[in-house]
């Protein structure tokens, strides 16, 4: 099965110049890791219970990985390998390309409704069709090309609400089984993906 998937409309912000030309080399790799993220989580959504999906990335290429069929809340499926074949990542009049080199893995946890009040206000009723799930990628040694060159180390969570029309809500969140992704050796705190991705 193959699936293109719509990026959200905030991370599709228009291009905002700045005084050094562009946007700058965090923006960048903020508004990368978002769309890594919301992609994966789209895909098990939107994917009906597929053995294996398959996306296209925005510049071409694409990445797999094998979701389970369902997940409930309190179920865990762990460490399930993501497949790079040149996926190219277009973002903010950039891009950058994760290769087949390295590692990146994919842990899918069902939550319950009370577990993401932060994004629905309390904990609110939103829909009786709504998944409420945790998706954490971690990567290592994960091979990249464009904007950032080299091997990369990084891990994410993104808290979702949504179905198989996509996403509803979104919080990332800080990773418990990695560190965030370091440039020039400062750590682009999950807290600020948001903020940094906004600038571009």
């Amino acid at each position: 099965m193959r699936l293109k998937i719509a990026l959200t409309a905030w991370m599709l912000a228009p291009l905002l110049a700045t005084g050094c030309g562009g946007p700058n080399l965090k923006a960048k790799t903020a508004n990368a890791i978002q769309t890594l993220l919301a992609n994966s989580a789209e895909a098990f959504l939107l994917g009906g219970g597929a053995a294996s999906v398959t996306l296209k990335c925005t510049g071409g290429g694409s990445f797999s990985y094998s979701p389970p069929a369902t997940i409930n809340p309190g179920d865990t499926s762990i460490d399930l390998p993501i497949t790079f074949e040149d996926c190219v990542i277009k973002v903010c009049g950039d891009e950058i390309t994760f290769d087949s080199s390295g590692e990146t893995l994919l842990s899918l946890t069902g939550l319950e409704p009370s577990q993401v009040g932060d994004l629905v206000g309390g904990g609110a009723i939103v829909g009786d069709n709504q998944q409420f799930l945790e998706i954490e990628i971690i990567s290592q040694d994960q091979g990249v090309l464009g904007f950032l060159k080299g091997k990369v180390d990084f891990a994410y969570r993104m808290r979702i609400i949504g179905n198989n029309e996509g996403l509803s809500s979104i919080s990332i969140v800080e990773s418990t089984r990695g560190e965030p992704l370091k440039i020039k050796g400062e750590a682009l705190k999950a807290t600020s993906l948001k903020t940094l991705a906004d600038r571009c």
